[in-house]
């Protein structure tokens, strides 16, 4: 595995074609790290008006009583952390997508000013 690969700004890397370009990782890094600290803050602050509207908040209690269903506090712990992992799963995706964009920019300056 190439370490430069796990740099969270980006590394040199090559087109098809042979030329360099600076290869952009920091959509991934930045979306996830934005909604790790958007889920988090509930717990860290808790008795800030974060606590009450931010996705990790208590959103398990609301939606049960939005749909009008009782869950156990058992599962309210777990349910908790799926919802999490899917944010950041989401965030992810985003941050890839955007990171595929200025990628393909940047291929395609690389290989037009090479020519």
């Amino acid at each position: 595995m190439n370490i430069q690969k796990l740099n969270p700004i980006g590394y040199e890397a090559k087109t098809e074609n042979g030329n360099t370009y600076k290869r952009s990782n920091i959509g991934k890094y930045c979306s996830v790290a934005a909604f790790a600290a958007m889920d988090a803050s509930p717990y860290i602050f808790k008795k800030s008006l974060t606590a009450k509207f931010i996705a990790g908040g208590d959103w398990v209690t609301w939606l049960a009583e939005m749909c009008k269903i009782k869950i156990p506090e058992k599962y309210k712990g777990f349910l908790t952390a799926c919802g999490i992992a899917i944010d950041l799963a989401i965030a992810y995706c985003g941050g890839k997508m955007i990171d595929e964009s200025i990628n393909r920019k940047r291929i395609a300056k690389a290989d037009s000013v090479e020519k």
